[in-house]
């Protein structure tokens, strides 16, 4: 007879904790309106429990919606692993999205902090994107004639001394 002996050690991993924070600035923009974020994990297929502004479980993948003046925390995730965040674009209803570390690796010695602050913007709600390669050439005029066209602040279609009234393009 023979016997195997087999000894099974179970190896802790340190983990540490990720929190993803909204902030809302500018004159129209809003407090209560939810928007939208993807988190990716590279390398773990686990589900993380959160905490903070709302209460669940999240894994790679997986979206979570935030407003003005929330954050949420996610425990447990295994150092080293890389995250991502990426919020949806609300470019459309006027905002501008800057972030902080919305990308990283998990260290179980120091909190990873995720911030994201969306500025409402008169040009963005107002469907005039400066710079915004996508706005050019669509033929398109905005709905409200007192639109500012970027061209020293003047109303759509209207004209500046000096100038011969045709907008940049």
């Amino acid at each position: 007879n023979r016997t195997a002996v087999f000894t099974n050690t179970r190896v802790e991993i340190p983990t540490g904790a990720l929190t993803i924070s909204k902030n809302v600035v500018g004159e129209k923009g809003s407090l209560t309106k939810k928007f939208n974020f993807t988190l990716t994990l590279s390398e773990t297929t686990g589900i993380y429990p959160y905490s903070g502004s709302a209460v669940g479980s999240i894994k790679s993948g997986d979206k979570i919606s935030l407003a003005d003046g929330e954050s949420i925390t996610i425990s447990g995730l295994p150092e080293g692993t890389k995250y991502s965040i990426i919020e949806e674009d609300y470019r459309k209803d006027g905002y501008a999205t800057n972030s902080t570390a919305a990308a990283g690796t998990i260290s179980a010695t120091s909190m990873q902090a995720a911030s994201f602050t969306n500025t409402w913007s008169t040009e963005l709600a107002d469907g005039m994107t400066p710079g915004d390669p996508t706005e050019i050439g669509t033929g398109t005029a905005p709905s409200d004639p007192t639109t500012n066209i970027g061209d020293g602040d003047l109303p759509f279609g209207g004209t500046e001394p000096g100038k011969d009234g045709i907008p940049k393009t």
